[in-house]
């Protein structure tokens, strides 16, 4: 399990480019083509392939971690603030999100199933987001039922790394 954090750190630290994903993705759907039964489209998450983007999800507080377990969302502030990231950063394209709440000790793993939608301030705060400063990028997520893959890993120990590489 450490090694696969670490791999998944290191990979947030060196994304891939958008044409190297989009080769991947054309061999996944017209390489290697088998006869059998269907495969379900949401797999269970054994382990995730080498080309799966994560993005490192950071969770403010226990009122945030309600929000994005209630509504199925989540939130990056948009470019022109502290933190803020362009509509075609390439975060707002992973696969799968790694939710890490320093507060509350919490950490989920769960999959990004749409692309990036501008949320105004207004529409974050009638969705209960817990106090919007401005607008953001959200991206919707399906929980990812098996949680074993992170268990052992703690929110401060992602948070520590986050802020070693300078990304608090």
């Amino acid at each position: 399990m450490r090694k696969f954090l670490n791999d998944v750190f290191e990979h947030v630290a060196t994304r891939l480019t958008r044409h190297e994903r989009g080769r991947y993705w054309l061999e996944e759907a017209y390489g290697h083509y088998k006869v059998g039964p269907p495969r379900p489209t949401l797999e269970p998450l054994v382990e995730p392939r080498p080309g799966v983007m994560v993005l490192l999800g950071y969770v403010k507080s226990a009122a945030h971690w309600r929000w994005i377990q209630q509504t199925k969302n989540y939130n990056v502030r948009t470019e022109g603030r502290a933190g803020g990231v362009a509509l075609s950063a390439e975060l707002l394209y992973c696969q799968l999100l790694l939710l890490y709440c320093p507060d509350t000790g919490s950490i989920a793993v769960a999959r990004i199933i749409s692309d990036p939608e501008l949320v105004r301030h207004d529409a974050m705060r009638s969705t209960g987001y817990p106090d919007p400063a401005s607008d953001y990028w959200c991206v919707q997520i399906n929980w990812i039922s098996d949680q074993e893959c992170v268990t052992s890993v703690t929110a401060d120990v992602i948070d520590r790394f986050v802020r070693s590489r300078g990304s608090s």
